[in-house]
């Protein structure tokens, strides 16, 4: 067990030299080593990372199908009766562009509307929505059923978001008094 640390030990130190002796011109992170720099001596060295689990995972990509994006099309519709001409925003995805989805939307008057070609930057007001519905409800607690939690989320948006929650981008006032005031 001493000489494994001891080993680490001398390796990280040859490392901190040979780094130190090495003049070429790199991009140079907070350490003041560039990344290319410190893999190159690591892989020299035998010295390997162990990478760990960083980034809690909030989605499961089995689940976005088309009948999804149509069940929640279909209650939009049924909740809010959007008049004719109203826009519909998505991104390029499968579910939204598949032909049952587009139907739904021309049946119902809907101006169809889906983000360039590798633009992420024309959907970012419902990335800043999915951020604060993670941020102010799902990261909390487990939850024990996806019914469960999918009875939460529609509670939080339709008792709370749209009706109560202020927007400093609709001068601080909830989704549904803008969208009357506007309408």
């Amino acid at each position: 067990m001493a000489t494994v640390a001891q080993s680490r030990s001398n390796s990280v130190s040859s490392l901190a030299a040979m780094a130190a002796t090495d003049d070429r011109r790199v991009e140079r992170d907070r350490t003041g080593y560039g990344h290319r720099r410190v893999g190159r001596l690591m892989r020299q060295n035998g010295i390997s990372l162990v990478r760990t689990g960083k980034h809690k995972v909030t989605t499961d990509s089995n689940r976005m199908k088309r009948d999804l994006a149509i069940r929640a099309l279909k209650t939009a519709i049924a909740l809010r009766a959007p008049p004719k001409h109203c826009g519909h925003h998505t991104d390029r995805g499968s579910q939204y562009c598949a032909h049952d989805d587009q139907k739904i939307l021309h049946q119902h008057g809907f101006k169809v509307s889906m983000s360039g070609k590798g633009n992420c930057y024309d959907n970012a007001a419902v990335q800043a929505f999915f951020k604060t519905i993670k941020a102010e409800l799902i990261w909390w607690r487990p939850w024990a059923t996806r019914r469960q939690f999918e009875m939460v989320i529609f509670e939080y948006i339709n008792g709370f978001y749209d009706p109560r929650r202020r927007h400093s981008a609709l001068g601080w006032t909830s989704p549904v008094a803008f969208e009357r005031k506007v309408a």
